[in-house]
């Protein structure tokens, strides 16, 4: 009987054990299963925030070019503005346009165009006055960027931009834009050059005649006189005074006076070469600089203008009038050796031609 019972009861450990072996190995199962999906998502969101970060990375690398890019584009256009702001001659200043340019965009054609014949890009920028893009779908071709370059509000030149045939690449709206400040600064240096000159013609021209000023004048006799001196030619002056031209703006005004004095500037040129140089050195007095001319030849046609200017009747305002000049004339190298000395020795025969009457040629 007891054999019996430890039988049973040995067969129900047995049983017991059997059943907690499964459990636990069910259990076991179960929690690897959890574990195992809680690695995959653990897998699973590292490489969404690897894939994040790596994004991440580009843009900031794609960035970083972006603004470097930039960068560099804005030091070029600070040395463009530096550079073309001093230069004070046109062709100067569109060779440095062209050096920028192609820094900016170095695989592409760059050239300033709009001649005797521009092409359909050149008249529409010239008569609009405006940037264009033409993309290469119209183009049948590379795509062109076209910017104009003005010069006190008036178009001078058309700056080109080609792109390359070897590439795909394509313009953008800002790179018409950075090609439109790099021809803006150049238009301000072209407006700086013409104003330059402006002041220069003033300084050196008289806004009454329009011929040279004295200043002027002295600094091409002592250029002529070495020229001369150098090639062994004859060289002469002829100073010119109107004849009692104070009497004449006192009788007869300021406005009839320099009427006359912008007629005898008439007289003057219509009967020089144009190799001669034409100045007003005073109030009423005027010099010939005669290039290669000996002396007699000088003589004969300082009279030729004293009797061309006799001849003449000034008016205006109802009132008629003839004037007389006297007239001076010296030559290097036989009368002078400097600049200095020639306009005294001509000065002086002035001076003898109106101490002897006016009205003629003292050589």
């Amino acid at each position: 009987m007891n054999a019996e019972i430890n039988s049973t009861l040995l067969f129900g450990l047995a049983v017991l054990a059997t059943l907690l072996s499964f459990a636990l190995i069910y259990f076991s199962r179960e929690k690897w299963i959890a574990l195992n999906q809680q690695r995959l998502k653990l897998q699973d969101e590292t490489r969404n925030q690897a894939h994040f970060l790596s994004q991440e990375v580009s843009f900031y690398e794609s960035r970083k070019q972006v603004l470097a890019k930039r960068s560099e584009q804005r030091r070029l256009l600070s040395e463009a503005a530096r550079g073309m702001g001093s230069l004070l001659d046109p062709t100067a200043i569109q060779s440095r346009l062209i050096e920028i340019a192609k820094l900016l965009f170095p695989s592409h054609l760059v050239q300033i165009s709009y001649g005797q014949k521009p092409d359909a890009i050149d008249s529409y920028v010239v008569e609009r006055r405006q940037p264009l893009l033409v993309p290469s779908e119209v183009m049948k071709g590379p795509p062109q960027l076209a910017v104009p370059i003005l010069a006190q509000r008036s178009v001078v030149g058309v700056l080109r931009l080609g792109g390359d045939p070897r590439s795909k690449e394509i313009f953008t709206r800002d790179d018409l834009r950075l090609l439109e400040i790099l021809a803006n600064l150049a238009s301000l240096a072209m407006d700086n050059c013409v104003l330059f000159h402006q002041v220069q013609q003033t300084a050196l021209r008289d806004h009454l005649t329009g011929l040279l000023t004295n200043r002027a004048f002295q600094d091409q006799l002592e250029q002529s006189i070495l020229e001369a001196s150098r090639y062994n030619q004859p060289l002469s002056l002829v100073l010119v005074d109107v004849d009692h031209f104070k009497n004449i703006n006192d009788t007869q005004g300021h406005q009839m006076g320099d009427l006359i004095l912008q007629g005898l500037a008439h007289v003057l040129d219509r009967n020089v070469r144009d190799v001669d140089i034409i100045a007003r050195y005073g109030g009423e007095e005027f010099a010939l600089l005669l290039l290669h001319t000996p002396h007699r030849e000088a003589s004969l046609l300082a009279e030729q203008i004293r009797k061309d200017l006799e001849a003449q009747v000034f008016g205006g305002a109802g009132k008629n009038l003839s004037i007389t000049a006297s007239f001076g004339v010296a030559t290097f190298p036989e009368d002078a050796t400097s600049g200095q000395q020639l306009f005294r020795q001509a000065d002086q025969r002035l001076y003898k031609a109106k101490s002897n009457g006016r009205n003629q040629v003292q050589a």
